[in-house]
């Protein structure tokens, strides 16, 4: 089963205008199995039309490890590394990961 994103709003449930872009905070709750190359981040989730960047706030945790995630802007992906250019294997569960993230577009 791919990687399934649930976003959880931070704060209110609202987005930033900062000028004509919209920002909005959220966690994302990860579960399902991790495939090489990431997994998708799409606008609707984030209640947007397009996604022009994302910042992570910390690694991605579930507690105990940590995995640090990268966005994939031409991909549209979120990808999560363990090290330096090794990508996140863990028998490729996500489950109960989690990370904050921010998020601009339209």
């Amino acid at each position: 089963m791919a990687v399934t994103v649930t976003p959880a709003v931070l704060g209110d449930d609202r987005y930033q205008l900062v000028g004509r872009e919209r920002v909005v905070r959220r966690r994302l709750a990860l579960s399902g199995t991790y495939a090489t190359g990431g997994f998708s981040l799409t606008a609707n989730a984030m209640n947007l039309n397009r996604i022009d960047w994302v910042q992570f706030h910390g690694p991605a945790s579930n507690g105990t490890n940590l995995a640090f995630p990268w966005w994939d802007e031409a991909n549209g992906k979120v990808e999560l590394y363990t090290a330096y250019n090794t990508e996140f294997t863990n028998t490729g569960s996500v489950a109960s990961y989690t990370v904050d993230v921010t998020v601009g577009g339209k």
